[in-house]
């Protein structure tokens, strides 16, 4: 069975029947370039195009929407949030009483003291 000449074809309704690259005849360049031209002048609204032109003009908005710089800037600032809400916070440092606060400031430099042993209750 053959399929009608007005059905629809493409990647939607299976396998494209044009041989690549596409070939348009000068007709169908010129007009092309035209509405491309009133398009961009103003000219020519979005909905002025046939539903066919649509499709295509759309298909390339999100094309080249998706491959510009802002939009990968976009994707790596979302995923930068992401890890940084995965992580956990720090861990906050135990309390060390005043008096140790005084007596560290006192004491020339050292190493560190640890702050578990300065711990107030002792059951951890």
């Amino acid at each position: 069975m053959t399929r009608p000449r007005d059905e629809p074809t493409g990647p939607v309704f299976g396998p494209a029947p044009f041989p690549l690259p596409i070939r348009l005849s000068a007709n169908a360049e010129l007009f092309l370039t035209r509405a491309a031209d009133a398009l961009a002048s103003g000219e020519l609204g979005y909905n002025d195009l046939p539903p066919s032109l649509r499709a295509f003009w759309t298909y390339a908005f999100e094309e080249g929407r998706r491959h510009s710089p802002s939009a990968q800037m976009r994707d790596d600032a979302e995923r930068l949030y992401r890890e940084m809400c995965r992580r956990t916070p720090p861990r906050i440092p135990d309390y060390i009483p005043h008096t140790e606060l005084e007596r560290r400031r006192a004491q020339p430099a050292r190493t560190p003291i640890d702050p578990v042993q300065f711990r107030t209750d002792r059951s951890a």
